[in-house]
């Protein structure tokens, strides 16, 4: 083959980028000696490896270029270009020069895009200058002066960017695209909408790059009106159809502007979206919370034909387990085992547990683990977070034994959630041995939740001089440490120091949260202390607090209760914005237990005229309520209608509290009925509880009837005590020596 033949061909190739064939001629010159040594083939070589993107080779085949020129440094510089190696450019462009060479009209327009990529404006300058100066712009003024704008628009050089496009002999559409893709790139998003509109004002027709662009910014700063507008302008172009990338940024657009239903639209009326889209559109429903549309998208997908990849799977059973749809999870699971997609992908797998986690189905979790070919700690640390959770501290420690078995280092969430198993299981030892590795491994400087978990979990085990010294060695100390600290106190009935705690966090100037009112709020009110607790009260409202959360407001009514305040409690629900169960429940344990019975029923009705229905403690409360105010007939009213007005059914407690109401007023045959009538393996606790309570209230009578019933049907030595208990109290001794002699020989008195 003759020299001229393999140019020729290599050219071709080149043009092509047909590398196989390429390698072809080149081996035929390897062959023959006489092309080895042919200067021109060599050159045609490296052109056609540049061109072809495989750099290396153009660049062995150049340095062994006895003699390089012009033809030769173009070619490997522009090689680099297109392959993205801008230092590779710059370097060569140097060099070239310093060999007397010359760059041509296309090798410039790559060093200059090669320069807007990193920003380099002054070496872009630079680079220009140069091509006038030894040159001239012998091309097309608009394409090279385009590229430079480029370079500006890519830097922020904007100011220089328009005055070179208000130079440019004539402004095309590629010339405002360079333009409008810098001011995107930089977050600018209003001033590329000015662009566009200016586009448009100059008669220029927008193109798909120029829509790509103006919907970016759009999306960016969120005016979802100009987007619309600009929709139906592609409409118009019908540009859709045939432009997946257009119309995947019509769709970003819809999404950032939160138009999720708009952004659907287009998926399903756009023949060409891809699954990409469809995951982008169902990841931001979740992240706003919208998993049924999310779902709904899914069945969308289907109708188009379009097969769900590993991320929709993901997402999908993210929506699920926020959903807690743990039937439509299992299907998804069924799908993807069938898929076979669980084999290849550890994500897949994990997401599956924590789909079952989240729907509180953890034997199902813990078995999908089991099951899976690749577990890592993510895998581990969601079921270990599920049991704590759950306050299913053993199992959670088991799993994290296990996980240590397998090789597996835990991470932050797995210690987090295995310092809360410890704290609801009380295992205070196993917790300081976490608490050891936490710090060998010096996670506590990067994480706060970690300290956190630890002043929780310490809390809870009632070790509260460790749960301060973490305290006090944290970089930061946060609400919600003192929170876990403040909470651990009044879980064990230390009030008094979780209000020193609270004056110590207000000192250190850690502004308290919702949560941190609620725990001091309990603590006024089991301690009785009126003045903090008004306190507290005024600093809610002025804040604005109770407008905002219902739970602070319910603590605040209970406070006021438990000081006995219950005038105030009442005032302070009136102006509540919303109410809830729990709000007028509270009032009404509060009037039950001051024995005002007219005001807890009073507070019933109005409840109920708020279409808010009672709980189970509601009804207890306002039968004992009834009980202690002698309202005989509204209390057996309350209880007999609880099943058919409120869909409560009747449990001990309730029971317990009508038959106290009966026995109280006298009804002993209409209280000895009911027990009849109720299940008999409650008999014996509710003879106990009433024998329990003649014996606070110092009711003889009563309690001789009830200890006669109980000792018939239970051979325990409690009601003996009780009775023998109530006669002692009673001063009547005699009767007291003769239950006891009772008890020993189990003789019944007559």
């Amino acid at each position: 083959m003759k020299v001229k033949s393999c140019v020729a061909l290599l050219m071709v190739f080149a043009r092509k980028k047909d590398l196989s064939s390429g390698k072809i001629i080149h081996d035929e010159i390897l062959k023959n000696g006489s092309l080895q040594k042919s200067s021109a083939a060599l050159k045609a070589l490296v052109k056609m490896y540049a061109k072809c993107s495989a750099v290396a080779d153009a660049q062995n085949l150049f340095d062994k270029l006895s003699v390089r020129d012009s033809f030769s440094w173009n070619s490997l510089i522009v090689g680099y270009a297109h392959d993205g190696q801008v230092e590779a450019v710059l370097y060569c462009f140097e060099q070239m020069e310093n060999e007397g060479f010359y760059a041509n009209e296309v090798t410039y327009i790559c060093i200059l895009k090669s320069c807007s990529s990193i920003k380099a404006v002054n070496k872009g300058e630079q680079i220009f200058v140069k091509m006038i100066m030894k040159q001239g712009l012998q091309g097309d003024e608009t394409v090279i002066g385009t590229v430079l704008m480029n370079v500006y628009a890519k830097g922020g050089a904007f100011a220089k960017a328009q005055q070179l496009l208000e130079k440019l002999p004539r402004r095309d559409i590629v010339s405002w695209n360079s333009l409008m893709a810098g001011f995107v790139h930089e977050g600018q998003g209003a001033e590329a909408i000015m662009c566009f509109d200016k586009i448009c004002n100059e008669g220029l027709s927008p193109n798909s790059i120029t829509f790509t662009c103006a919907l970016k910014a759009c999306g960016n700063i969120g005016d979802l009106y100009k987007g619309i507008m600009i929709h139906n302008a592609i409409l118009k172009e019908g540009l859709l159809a045939s432009d997946a990338i257009l119309g995947s940024s019509l769709v970003d657009m819809y999404i950032k502007c939160g138009a999720f239903s708009r952004a659907r639209r287009v998926l399903v009326d756009t023949p060409i979206m891809n699954i990409v889209m469809w995951n982008s559109l169902m990841t931001s429903y979740i992240e706003h919370r919208q998993e049924v549309d999310a779902l709904n998208c899914l069945q969308w997908m289907r109708l188009k034909g379009i097969t769900p990849d590993k991320i929709t799977y993901i997402c999908i059973l993210m929506a699920c387990g926020n959903l807690r749809a743990l039937e439509i999870g299992k299907e998804i699971h069924y799908e993807v085992v069938e898929s076979c997609l669980i084999d290849k992908d550890v994500a897949l797998g994990n997401a599956l547990v924590d789909m079952y986690v989240r729907c509180g189905a953890l034997d199902r979790a813990h078995h999908v683990l089991e099951e899976l070919p690749t577990r890592d700690v993510v895998s581990w640390s969601s079921l270990i977070a599920g049991y704590a959770q759950q306050g299913k501290g053993q199992d959670a420690v088991y799993c994290f034994l296990q996980m240590q078995k397998e090789g597996l280092s835990p991470n932050a969430v797995t210690f987090t959630s295995l310092l809360k198993a410890c704290g609801y299981i009380g295992a205070a030892d196993l917790g300081e041995q976490i608490h050891d590795e936490i710090v060998r491994l010096h996670l506590l400087k990067d994480s706060n939740s970690l300290g956190n978990a630890l002043i929780d979990m310490y809390s809870k085990c009632g070790a509260f001089s460790k749960a301060i010294e973490v305290l006090d060695q944290l970089p930061k100390q946060d609400v919600v440490a003192w929170n876990a600290l403040i909470s651990g106190y009044i879980q064990e009935g230390k009030n008094r120091e979780a209000l020193d705690c609270f004056g110590q966090m207000e000192c250190k100037s850690v502004s308290p949260d919702d949560i941190t009112y609620t725990c001091i709020l309990k603590a006024c009110g089991s301690l009785g202390i009126i003045d903090e607790g008004e306190q507290i009260h005024h600093e809610i409202s002025r804040k604005g607090r109770l407008k905002q959360n219902l739970v602070l407001a319910n603590a605040l009514v209970d406070m006021y209760v438990n000081c006995g305040k219950l005038k105030k409690a009442r005032q302070l629900l009136e102006t509540l914005p919303a109410r809830n169960v729990v709000s007028w429940s509270t009032l009404i344990a509060g009037y039950a237990q001051e024995g005002q019975g007219h005001e807890a029923l009073q507070c019933f009705v109005h409840m109920q005229d708020e279409d808010i229905l009672p709980n189970s403690i509601t009804i207890s409360n306002v039968i004992g309520a009834c009980s202690h105010a002698g309202l005989i007939d509204e209390g057996k009213l309350c209880y007999l209608s609880m099943h058919t007005t409120c869909g409560i059914v009747p449990v001990f407690e309730h029971h317990s509290c009508i038959i106290d109401l009966l026995v109280r007023s006298g009804n002993l045959n209409e209280a000895l009925a009911m027990i009849e009538s109720m299940p008999s393996e409650v008999h014996p606790i509710v003879w106990s509880a009433i024998l329990t309570a003649c014996q606070s209230r110092g009711d003889v009578t009563v309690g001789k009837w009830a200890f006669e019933h109980t000792t018939e049907i239970n051979d325990d030595v409690t009601p003996y005590i009780s009775m023998s208990n109530l006669y002692a109290a009673l001063g009547l001794c005699r009767k007291a020596e003769e239950v006891e002699f009772m008890r020993q020989t189990r003789v019944k008195i007559h």
